[in-house]
């Protein structure tokens, strides 16, 4: 009895925990990975989908500041839509990291707190 006692810890605290750090890591690097948010910070400032209005002759007014606002546009649209997708992937980076604190401190506490329900609902049936 000991022994299997000994045997579901070590499978609990040391198996199971390096197991469940794992799939923790990659789930933190696939969301890392899948919004691409070191691209994402090197490139905030260019245009979206590299779009861009070449200027015209240095006396045509009226195309060069067509050319201007088109670039200028499409150079915050840029900047809009990438900070958008920084945000949701920290968003979803952050509320990974925290849901898996929580969930490896229950999965810590949860022998004991197994244990502890058994001998309460125990004393609760005996008293």
């Amino acid at each position: 009895m000991e022994n299997l006692i000994f045997e579901y810890f070590k499978w609990h605290y040391l198996e199971k925990s390096k197991y469940y750090f794992l799939i923790w890591k990659n789930l933190l690097s696939f969301l890392w990975s899948y919004f691409s948010i070191l691209h994402l910070l090197k490139t905030l400032f260019t245009p979206w989908h590299a779009y861009r209005e070449e200027y015209g002759s240095l006396l045509d007014f009226k195309k060069n500041i067509e050319a201007f606002i088109i670039n200028n546009f499409a150079r915050f649209l840029g900047f809009v839509v990438r900070s958008v997708v920084i945000i949701v992937g920290l968003t979803s980076e952050l509320a990974v990291l925290i849901s898996g604190i929580i969930f490896f401190i229950i999965w810590f506490a949860l022998p004991f707190i197994m244990t502890f329900i058994l001998i309460f609902s125990l004393r609760q049936l005996f008293l």
